[in-house]
């Protein structure tokens, strides 16, 4: 760190006279040393150091030139960290051409470049033939995937059902630093639309995030451009602990009522601000036969009311949710009104698979529970009734 001028000059030549020509690391973080600097520092790379794999120059004012460098003089590198720059989008184009012949991980995070220039790396990524397609591993703000790993697995015939992973929290259920963002479900979602890449998962996973309406509308047409049958192997749709809100559900079941998830077996959609409103949009997408398969669906913590809890329990009498067995709407804003109408599509035996119903931490009077309980566990002695 803090080389100065006459370090910067010193190193600089080293590396200009092939002092180092076995050199395969090159790590000069912090230095702040400005993108002029740095354009000396990698000059003398691409003229001295034919065998460098790894190149880290974060934290040091690195612009658009010093990647047109890079990508002229050092198109074998095989870890690029740019991390904390001024790379615009002139230079994160740049890098999204390539080719890069043996690049496998590249961060870009915190640099300047705006969204345009991230789905140009977003389609380099994915597409055969890109200037990144052999990159395995991108971060782009807090945005992290490995590429490699889902395309490879996008090539199995017949395919083989996989998960797509970006929880936001850890196996130890500790929160990650790195959450999704709406601008994160950009990139993310333009990945999921190409073809032959959604129709591969088989659980998507996107909770404890901080997706919003915005994003939620991204993913929405990455699901609605997988017509069809396409998505035959999506049986777990998981979006609890988000932001998603009424109207991120209503343009959610727009692809759930074209039958975009015809297979889906269990939607996870807890603590997500959900109302009455969003209910609506979506219970009407469930009485069309948007979720024919489903077993297991969970609002719980949400804002529904009697109204959404009366529209679920109409749906559920025109049959639309034949298969399903566990329904999560506790901690809600359910009174009597909304139970009485649930319960009685129960007793009068639709749904009939349903055996775990919970309505706990809601606004029902004692008599209701009472009332449910007996009227419901009298036609289905094995149900799981939580009030």
């Amino acid at each position: 760190r803090d080389v100065g001028d006459a370090g910067l000059r010193t190193l600089a030549s080293t590396l200009h006279d092939g002092a180092l020509p076995n050199l395969q690391d090159f790590m000069f973080n912090k230095n702040h040393i400005g993108n002029e600097n740095v354009e000396v520092l990698v000059s003398a790379l691409c003229s001295g150091s034919s065998y460098i794999k790894r190149l880290e120059l974060n934290d040091n004012g690195v612009g658009d030139s010093v990647v047109k460098i890079m990508a002229e003089g050092l198109a074998k590198l095989e870890s690029i960290s740019l991390n904390n720059n001024m790379v615009g989008d002139e230079g994160a184009q740049l890098i999204a051409k390539g080719p890069w012949l043996k690049l496998h991980t590249l961060n870009l995070t915190n640099n300047p470049f705006g969204q345009h220039s991230i789905n140009v790396l977003s389609k380099s990524l994915a597409q055969k033939g890109g200037g990144l397609y052999a990159v395995t591993s991108v971060s782009v703000d807090s945005f992290k995937i490995n590429a490699r790993e889902m395309r490879e697995k996008s090539k199995h015939t017949p395919p083989a059902p996989t998960n797509f992973d970006l929880t936001g929290v850890s196996d130890r259920g500790v929160d990650k630093d790195e959450k999704v963002t709406d601008r994160d479900m950009a990139v993310i979602s333009e990945f999921l639309a190409q073809p032959d890449v959604l129709p591969k998962f088989e659980w998507l996973r996107l909770e404890y995030n901080s997706i919003g309406v915005v994003g939620v509308t991204s993913l929405a047409a990455a699901l609605e451009a997988n017509t069809g049958d396409a998505l035959k192997n999506m049986k777990r749709l998981f979006l609890h602990h988000n932001q998603i809100g009424s109207m991120g559900l209503k343009v959610l079941s727009g692809p759930i009522a074209n039958g975009a998830l015809a297979k889906l077996k269990e939607l996870h959609l807890s603590y997500n601000q959900i109302d009455d409103d969003g209910m609506s949009h979506f219970t009407a997408a469930l009485a069309c036969g948007g979720l024919p398969a489903v077993s297991n669906i969970n609002l719980s913590q949400n804002m529904i009311g009697d109204a959404g809890c009366v529209g679920f329990a109409a749906a559920l009498v025109k049959g639309a949710t034949p298969y399903l067995q566990a329904l999560y709407l506790g901690g809600n804003a359910i009174a009597d009104a909304g139970a009485k109408e649930l319960g009685q599509a129960l007793v009068e035996g639709f749904a009939p698979k349903l055996d775990q119903l919970y309505l706990f931490k809601n606004k029902l009077t004692e008599e209701a529970k009472q009332e449910m309980t007996s009227s419901v566990i009298a036609k289905r002695k094995r149900m799981t009734l939580d009030l």
